[in-house]
């Protein structure tokens, strides 16, 4: 399975994911989008949208714990 983990940041972030999951299902093959949200106060409602995609999933931290601490994270949920 490939896991594609995105930490983010006040950034809009769905056309990235819309285009990787797009991609992924056109090759067919086993996946799954984790997008994680560090400490975020912007873009939030058009980010929720990427929870509507299969095998994507969006959660939003509700402190920003930073870099490394997101990417080790994200790599747990992996």
């Amino acid at each position: 399975m490939l896991s594609i983990l995105i930490p983010t940041y006040n950034h809009d972030i769905t056309r990235l994911v819309n285009d990787l999951h797009e991609q992924a299902e056109e090759l067919g093959i086993q996946y799954e989008i984790i997008v994680m949200e560090d400490g975020s106060d912007e873009y939030l409602d058009i980010n929720q949208r990427i929870s509507g995609l299969s095998n994507c999933t969006y959660n939003i931290l509700p402190r920003n714990i930073g870099r490394s601490a997101i990417r080790n994270l994200l790599a747990e949920k992996a």
